[in-house]
């Protein structure tokens, strides 16, 4: 981290004069508090948050416990997908003037 006395140090005092007094001073004031109302508010929010989160996750829970005690975990549909790309052009069904276009 770069303090302010390292940036004082580069500073020549003779092109910087009057940049390194701007500086000298800022250092003696003490720092900007923050408002505690807004730090209490935004860690309102954040509890808020983090309720709805903890809420919306209960919803999944019987499925994430099925998957724990489950011997094998199946992902996606069962069975053999056994369509190919013909029987894809034989079932299209144009829905615009584009598409019916296209077919032809």
């Amino acid at each position: 981290a770069i303090s302010t006395e390292d940036l004082l140090k580069s500073l020549d005092s003779g092109l910087h004069g009057d940049l390194r007094k701007q500086l000298t001073a800022l250092t003696k004031e003490a720092p900007l508090r923050a408002d505690r109302n807004t730090v209490k508010a935004e860690r309102a929010e954040r509890e808020v948050a983090y309720q709805e989160a903890a809420k919306e996750i209960q919803k999944w829970q019987p499925q994430v416990d099925f998957n724990r005690n489950a011997d094998q975990v199946v992902l996606g549909p069962v069975g053999e997908v056994t369509m190919n790309t013909g029987d894809l052009v034989e079932s299209f069904e144009p829905e615009n003037d584009f598409e019916t276009e296209l077919q032809q």
